[in-house]
């Protein structure tokens, strides 16, 4: 067994795996704790890592943390396979609500001409065998988050669940809207906590007051003010008030229950709104559970089937009637009737696209990215005194249509494993 080439397998899928952030690059290096490392090679380490590196399939970088500490980033540089059972499910553990809203994911479809990210299409292709891997309940705050939480807008509006047409809800300014009951709470009347129990739109109040150009830039500010650390910037855009203050002293002091609050402080208020949904929207989902309603969530807002829309709406307002003075559920619309009939043998999802195409289609991605600034040959490509090619993309597709005739075995082993190329 090559276990040096086992953790290249391992750099190599946490690598894809990566591809569910948001803004993530296609092949960034991640980040592996050295006693993980030993796990997989555990004599010689630094020197069969060396051997990697040296041979060119890894590459090691040395970085620095803000409290000081070196790690090490690992990034794969050669194709090869990506091997999910050798991730390992994380953050929180699961309780039985968590494990009712997971096994709704089995049941997700999208519609063929709908674009998709790969990490989605993967999900697709191995939620039956690795569900658990693609719900994660996030240490920091209990955040849910899945392959739909990932999802652009525009591709989540056209899922389908159990193979129905699907409604999203969810609260107009959920963050501002709990930070003003905090804020009340704490400090009494104050400006903020006043316009949200108006019913007035905060960030244009805030726009208007920063005098800024447009709605979406006072949004944008007031988020990257609220969950730096404390500074005088809020202050200044958004006048020296009393709720000013009290973010800033909030942000500044070791709070308890935050779990990254002895190292970073600032992050108080971003885990406290955070929680806070959470714990509003618990009620919410074990409202719709109760009631057999099967959802999807993405943080304050949930996916349901259309047919459930004005029930969800009802329950959904039932739990915020009780947590704010005012507040606006988005997206409600009327029930439609006749939702499609699921068999209790049909097959909720089939997939749209097989897994041999899905990593032929990312090596051949990978191939285009790497020649695409290189000039094309005038003639075609010699592969020997018989066999000539015109196109990368031709040869690729040939090679793999000939693996999938003739080796059965390699087929099998795709059936558990992707193939991709990082560079």
């Amino acid at each position: 067994m090559n276990r040096a080439q086992d953790f290249i397998e391992y750099v190599r899928t946490l690598m894809f795996w990566r591809l569910r952030l948001k803004d993530e690059a296609e092949r960034s290096p991640v980040f592996i704790p050295y006693n993980k490392v030993k796990q997989f090679i555990p004599t010689s380490t630094k020197t069969a890592l060396a051997e990697l590196v040296a041979s060119g399939e890894l590459e090691i970088t040395r970085h620095t943390s803000p409290n000081g500490k070196e790690y090490n980033m690992y990034k794969a540089l050669k194709a090869g396979y990506i091997v999910p059972h050798l991730l390992e499910p994380k953050g929180a553990p699961l309780t039985p609500l968590h494990l009712t809203m997971m096994r709704h994911l089995l049941h997700v479809d999208l519609p063929n001409d709908c674009e998709t990210s790969l990490y989605f299409k993967a999900f697709q292709l191995l939620k039956n065998d690795f569900l658990r891997l693609f719900f994660t309940v996030d240490a920091f705050c209990g955040r849910v988050h899945t392959p739909v939480s990932n999802l652009k807008t525009e591709a989540r509006k056209q899922i389908r669940l159990y193979g129905n047409p699907t409604n999203s809800l969810d609260v107009r300014q959920m963050q501002p809207t709990i930070l003003a009951k905090i804020l009340e709470r704490n400090l009494g009347e104050n400006e903020l906590s006043t316009w949200v129990n108006a019913g007035l739109d905060v960030y244009e109040m805030l726009q208007a007051k920063a005098g800024l150009a447009n709605r979406k830039e006072a949004k944008k500010r007031f988020f990257e003010i609220l969950f730096n650390k404390p500074s005088n910037d809020l202050a200044t855009l958004f006048g020296n008030v009393d709720w000013v203050h009290w973010i800033n002293e909030y942000k500044s002091q070791p709070v308890k229950g935050n779990p990254h609050g002895q190292l970073k402080p600032h992050s108080n208020l971003a885990w406290l709104l955070q929680n806070t949904e959470v714990q509003i929207m618990q009620k919410v989902w074990e409202k719709l559970t109760n009631r057999n309603i099967p959802f999807l969530t993405v943080h304050d807002e949930i996916v349901i089937q259309q047919h459930h829309s004005t029930t969800a709406s009802q329950l959904f307002s039932e739990v915020l009637s009780h947590e704010f003075k005012s507040f606006k559920i988005s997206g409600s619309v009327p029930s439609t009737p006749a939702p499609k009939t699921i068999q209790k043998n049909e097959p909720i999802l089939q997939p749209k696209i097989t897994l041999f195409e899905l990593q032929r289609q990312w090596y051949c991605q990978m191939l285009e990215a790497q020649f695409k600034d290189e000039p094309q040959p005038e003639n075609t490509l010699k592969l020997g005194r018989c066999n000539s090619i015109a196109e990368a993309n031709e040869l690729m597709t040939k090679h793999y249509e000939k693996v999938d005739k003739e080796f059965t075995a390699y087929k099998q082993r795709l059936s558990q494993i992707l193939f991709i190329n990082p560079n």
